[in-house]
């Protein structure tokens, strides 16, 4: 809601509403929607960073197979590739 909406363009009677709860219980979770907008937030650049890290490690996979199909199967020498994660 709030990527939508921006900060001031949602309520927390808006969020109560979405989720299927009340504002009590919204308050007794964050004492502000300031709290709330913050672990909102936080959770999304978690989630992106996990989604970055598993990137990286299917194109290290990837290279790596790539590599030992390369050398006939084997990665005996693989272990010397660098690959940009960046």
């Amino acid at each position: 809601m709030f990527a939508v909406k921006g900060f001031n363009g949602v309520s927390i009677n808006d969020i109560a509403e979405a989720v299927g709860g009340s504002k009590a219980n919204i308050f007794h979770h964050f004492p502000n929607k300031q709290a709330l907008y913050l672990a909102a937030i936080g959770s999304a650049c978690e989630a992106f960073r996990r989604g970055v890290r598993q990137a990286k490690r299917t194109r290290a996979m990837a290279a790596a197979n790539a590599c030992a199909r390369s050398r006939g199967g084997t990665s005996t020498g693989c272990s010397r590739i660098r690959i940009p994660l960046g």
